[in-house]
């Protein structure tokens, strides 16, 4: 007690304010990272299963958020209720580290809106097709992102990205033969009642609820 005394008050605040410096950085590196991941998945397809995963191993997510468009504007081959549930079935086991929800014109799902109910670190992730349409599109939404990862799609090996991005984005490679997924291709093979690129329990889904036909 008797050296306190001695010790000029200006100097203990500044410790003080020094030591609260280091304890909200550490806490702020101690959140939990989370990535999320927007599309139709209409349907899910193993492309799509093989990016979740290789997301949260890669960047050691808490959780990826799946969002699935719904918007009115657009036409979907599948209702919102049906590619949920393929997503969950997909996913089985996943229930941890996934959270689906939808957006639409009402609830859009971009960075404020997320962030209302996410913290820590957020990924954005997308295939190059999307990222492509989305840089267009939203590009201010882009810097708010801590990373945004860019999945190559087919033989595309050049992501252009812009140089006020060139810190964020971080491409994620993936197997050679999921680069060439394609729901549309994957319908069009469906129709001819042939299920492919899917996951076992999904093609089951598929044909006990008649969808694709």
């Amino acid at each position: 007690m008797f050296i306190l005394k001695h010790i000029p008050r200006a100097f203990l605040l500044s410790i003080f304010f020094v030591l609260s410096s280091f304890k909200g950085i550490a806490t702020e590196q101690s959140q939990p990272a989370k990535g999320v991941f927007w599309g139709s998945f209409d349907p899910p397809t193993l492309a799509h299963k093989e990016i979740i995963l290789q997301a949260l191993e890669t960047f050691n997510l808490d959780k990826i958020i799946i969002v699935l468009n719904d918007f009115k504007s657009k036409s979907y081959h599948a209702p919102i209720t049906d590619r949920t549930a393929m997503i969950k079935l997909m996913l089985y086991g996943l229930e941890e580290k996934v959270q689906v929800i939808a957006q639409n014109e009402s609830a859009i799902a971009d960075y404020q809106a997320l962030k209302k109910t996410v913290s820590g670190t957020l990924y954005a992730i997308a295939g190059q097709d999307s990222y492509e349409k989305w840089k267009l599109n939203q590009g201010l939404d882009f810097a708010h992102y801590d990373g945004i990862v860019v999945v190559p799609r087919g033989r595309k090996s050049k992501i252009n990205i812009p140089t006020d991005l060139m810190s964020k984005v971080i491409v994620l490679e993936i197997a050679p033969r999921y680069r060439y997924f394609s729901s549309t291709k994957i319908r069009d093979k469906l129709h001819s009642k042939r299920c492919v690129g899917l996951d076992p329990a999904i093609c089951k889904y598929i044909h006990q609820h008649h969808l694709y036909q």
